[in-house]
């Protein structure tokens, strides 16, 4: 279930956002967000111990160099700890998109979160003090 701006225009297992105006953008926006399992189809959820992707699909108004992508996840009934958190500037990586549509994807090869309920934070950004495009997933 997605929080915020959820587009009326559902597909099985896809989150569509609803699409941001010129003036409400920040230049890179999240479009939707999908899981795909090995071999490259949407499924609705991961299951824990098999192989998933996580993907975002992007809108990239403009050419944008750094952009970092920052994903947290939290056991909903397990406090405030992070389950998993993936940063791809703390391992050394950074994407540099044209303008156009772009799905950055993040492999993990066997999930290894506990069958539950949990709450996704997906930030897109320049640096610390820039955040390009927040999604939320719960």
């Amino acid at each position: 279930m997605f929080l915020s701006k959820v587009n009326d225009d559902r597909e099985l297992g896809k989150i569509l956002l609803t699409e941001k105006s010129e003036a409400e953008s920040s230049g890179l926006d999240i479009t939707s967000l999908y899981f795909r399992n090995s071999q490259g189809n949407v499924i609705e959820a991961p299951v824990s111990g098999e192989s998933a992707w996580l993907c975002m699909f992007c809108k990239a108004r403009e050419r944008i160099e750094d952009v970092v992508v920052d994903i947290g996840v939290m056991e909903i009934s397990g406090g405030s700890d992070h389950a998993f958190r993936v940063n791809s500037k703390k391992d050394g990586e950074s994407l540099n998109l044209s303008p156009g549509d772009h799905e950055i994807q993040l492999q993990m090869p066997c999930l290894g979160l506990k069958p539950g309920l949990y709450n996704m934070k997906i930030w897109l950004f320049k640096s610390k003090l820039f955040s390009l495009d927040i999604g939320r997933i719960i």
